[in-house]
This record gives structure tokens, sequence and C-alpha cells, in this order.
């Protein structure tokens, strides 16, 4: 056989087992999705966590906060939550943004986070929020992010953290004492999506 004859031969076989290759690389980002039967499971009688509102997300415990809210308007609402607003800058990994909110005593002895991140990419609108709150099972943040965000890109459950995202919004959870205590949430727009 000749060499390039040879050569063509083996291109052709390796083709399919790249492209099945790039494709489960792709896939890997995504778990098996939660089954209708699942997702009632787990969200019957539990908390909506996260709201569409504005034409945007919040959560269900500030029902005035929602991703996408102007700068003075979103501070405004952190003010009157909070009282003091600390302020807290992006750093190396985040320098241009700032972020806004505060730590609230709760009349249980326990502590509730909220914070609000400012990003340049969406002229300065509200762009990330988190909470740090009640202890919610990763199985309903999942359930309850899959319900609003819409189709989902990416969706990693691991054991104490879960990263999800659609073509429009992020998530990242994470749970204190290995899965017991408060719940972290950040939600997010994709920074690409005001490309």
């Amino acid at each position: 056989m000749h060499a390039h004859t040879l050569s063509r031969l083996l291109f052709l076989l390796l083709l399919p087992a790249m492209m099945l290759l790039m494709a489960g690389c792709k896939n890997a980002r995504l778990a098996p999705p939660l089954s209708e039967e699942e997702v009632a499971e787990l969200t019957e009688d539990q908390p909506e966590v996260f709201v569409p509102r504005g034409g945007a997300l919040g959560f269900d415990q500030f029902e005035a906060l929602h991703l996408g809210m102007p700068q003075e308007e979103a501070l405004a609402e952190l003010e009157r939550i909070c009282g003091k607003l600390e302020v807290y800058e992006g750093g190396w990994r985040h320098k241009d943004a700032t972020f806004r909110g505060c730590v609230i005593e709760n009349d249980d002895g326990s502590q509730t986070v909220i914070r609000g991140g400012f990003w340049p990419f969406n002229d300065d609108r509200l762009s990330t929020l988190e909470l740090k709150s009640r202890s919610l099972t990763p199985g309903l943040v999942r359930a309850r992010f899959s319900q609003v965000a819409g189709p989902l890109e990416e969706d990693l459950p691991r054991r104490g953290t879960l990263m999800m995202a659609s073509d429009r919004y992020r998530l990242f959870a994470n749970w204190d004492d290995g899965g017991q205590g408060p719940t972290h949430l950040t939600i997010g727009y994709q920074s690409d999506l005001f490309d």
C-alpha cells in the first residue's frame, strides 16, 4: 500500500474516534438530568429558592432583589435589608467588580449573609447575588435551578459542591460542615452574555 493511501485510511479510521472523544469531553460537564419524578420528589413542600423576577433571577428570601437591577436601586434595597453595607473589592480574580452586602444576625442565633456583585461587563448592574443562610439539600438546589435557568450547558454535582450553568445564568453552591451546614449560593449572569 502506498504511504498516501495508508495515511488516508488511518485518518478515516481515527476521525470517528476523535469526534466521539470530543463529544464525550463536552458532555462530561453534564451529569444525567433529573427526571420529572425526581424533581417533583425533591421539590415537594420545599422552598422555591430561585425566583424569576424582573426578567431575571432572584432568591425567594429577598423579594425586591434580582439580577440585572440598576446599581442604585440594588444598593438601596441592600441598605434596606442590611442597614449598613460592607464593601468588598473584587480582589485579584475579579479586580473590576465590587461587592456590597452584610451579615444579618437572625433571632435563632444563626446568620444570613447577603452580597451583591456589580460588574462592568453589565454596566455595573447587579450581576451576581450571594446568599448563605438556611440549609438546603444539594438535590433541592439542583432541581430548583434546573426549573428556572433554561437548558443546562453545565451540571456538575459533586460532594459538597454544585456547579450549574445555562446560556444565561451560572450557579455555584457549596455546603458547610461536610454538606450538613448552611448552604452558600451564588447566582449570576454568564459574563459573555453581554458581549
